[in-house]
């Protein structure tokens, strides 16, 4: 590794992927090892100003100006590592032309959820583009693995590893119950987060007298709607920074269809903050029922009342169990077994 360049190229500009790559980012940095971030601007990276290592773009996915930060600025061997299979497909010829002795890491986040014939035609043609020696595919959780098995069963072939997400660990919160229970929808406002879930499920609670708050933090395309629709019911906070966020978030709820391994849960978890969710995929491996959360197997209104109810009434058992569980998914041990391998 201490001979080798790293490029970190990420064309997501939100969610658990950027974060990944940030703290990818900022572990190879402090290990002393040359590293360089092109990404796309997002509300993320504010916080990081290093004008030599780190590269933004407008839209990354659509840009050819990286290719040129990247010839540049790239040795003989060097380990180029992705974040979006359809970023690879659009850009194999340049990833090729670099040659064999640069090894190309590619790891996919999340399954085919948003099924379409131009997403089946290229991830068709990009399982079988990888079949290279110099390319290396990670999937970031098994749930994420069997998606991509299932539509394409010869990806099995390349024998491909799970890395799952890790954080750095913090020292807990105190909740002040004086106050308002404050509980929170954390993520993009997309309709696969379903933010609207969490939103009747505050209007159920209000509706019943139960005196909780209910923000959401976070932004997008339903940002509108949630307000002219919901705003008896919730707050919209927008983004913050995370100190902030979990400052004022005491019950995280995750309303998607599937999550993997949300970085916003462990994040959560590392602040003592418990977690009810009605997800598929292996956010389950993440909470462990009825000691840093539940999952609501029906996903009515009434139940995530019955388990916010459950939560508030025994919350230092809970916290003290986020606290203890969230030690198994440290970033720094997690990081430096995966970077062990190159």
């Amino acid at each position: 590794m201490r001979n080798k360049k790293v490029f970190l190229i990420s064309s997501d500009y939100i969610g658990g992927t950027v974060t990944f790559f940030y703290q990818n980012f900022e572990f190879l940095h402090k290990k002393k090892i040359q590293t360089y971030l092109l990404c796309n601007k997002s509300p993320q990276t504010r916080r990081f100003n290093n004008k030599n290592k780190i590269f933004f773009f407008k839209n990354l996915i659509n840009s050819i100006k990286f290719r040129d930060i990247l010839t540049k600025r790239a040795g003989i061997k060097n380990i180029i590592y992705l974040s979006n299979p359809f970023f690879f497909l659009k850009n194999f010829f340049f990833f090729r032309s670099l040659g064999k002795k640069n090894t190309i890491l590619i790891i996919l986040h999340s399954g085919l959820l948003n099924i379409s014939v131009k997403r089946i035609i290229g991830s068709f043609l990009f399982t079988f583009l990888i079949f290279q020696k110099n390319i290396k595919l990670f999937y970031g959780s098994s749930s994420s693995k069997r998606s991509w098995e299932l539509y394409f069963p010869w990806i099995r072939l390349k024998k491909n590893k799970i890395y799952t997400n890790g954080i750095k660990l913090k020292s807990g919160k105190n909740i002040n119950k004086k106050v308002k229970f404050k509980i929170s929808f954390i993520g993009r406002l997309f309709p696969e987060k379903d933010p609207e879930k969490f939103c009747k499920i505050a209007k159920h609670c209000i509706q019943y007298k139960n005196k909780f708050n209910f923000n959401i933090f976070g932004d997008g395309i339903l940002k509108n709607y949630i307000h002219q629709k919901y705003k008896k019911f919730v707050r919209l906070q927008g983004w913050k920074e995370q100190i902030e966020i979990f400052k004022n978030t005491d019950l995280l709820l995750v309303t998607s269809p599937v999550e993997n391994y949300p970085y916003v849960v462990l994040e959560a978890k590392s602040h003592g903050i418990p977690t009810i969710y009605d997800s598929k995929g292996d956010i389950s491996k993440l909470i462990e029922n009825n000691k840093d959360g539940f999952f609501c197997i029906n996903s009515k209104e009434e139940t995530f009342l019955k388990y916010i109810k459950k939560i508030f009434k025994n919350y230092d058992f809970f916290k003290t169990n986020c606290l203890k569980n969230a030690k198994k998914y440290n970033e720094n041990i997690l990081l430096k077994k995966f970077w062990e391998q190159f």
